[in-house]
């Protein structure tokens, strides 16, 4: 694919290489909570704007049946959705689709850390 073609990709790649050097740094048997606090290091140090544990409400008929929260918002852009385990499942790509489909966003990168490295899927919405 053309890099002009590319949603956000200097923003995207320099998460991702935050990724890979917190995985360098601390390995991937970590708690995801460990993680979010690792790359709250990274974005700090980069200036970078982030939100994390963002609230999306799950409404029907105007009222609210649940909740989901994500667990970062970069620039205002890119839903950054962390994973720890063996692998991604299907659940974790439609979680991402859904939080991009109702908040109007064009990129989400969902990775995983797990034993054997760091793993990433760009999920894009189109509208």
């Amino acid at each position: 694919m053309e890099k002009s073609k590319i949603i956000y990709p200097e923003l995207s790649y320099k998460i991702i290489g935050f990724c890979y050097e917190l995985f360098n740094e601390i390995g991937g048997s970590v708690p995801e909570k460990a993680v979010k606090k690792g790359l709250k290091l990274f974005f700090a140090e980069n200036n970078l704007r982030y939100k994390e544990e963002l609230y999306w409400p799950i409404v029907a008929k105007g009222e609210i049946l649940g909740s989901y929260y994500f667990d970062f918002l970069i620039d205002g852009k890119i839903v950054l959705e962390l994973k720890v385990g063996d692998k991604l499942k299907l659940k974790d790509y439609e979680q991402l689709k859904d939080y991009l489909d109702q908040n109007k966003l064009k990129l989400g990168l969902l990775v995983r850390f797990g034993r054997d490295g760091v793993e990433f899927r760009r999920i894009l919405n189109l509208y």
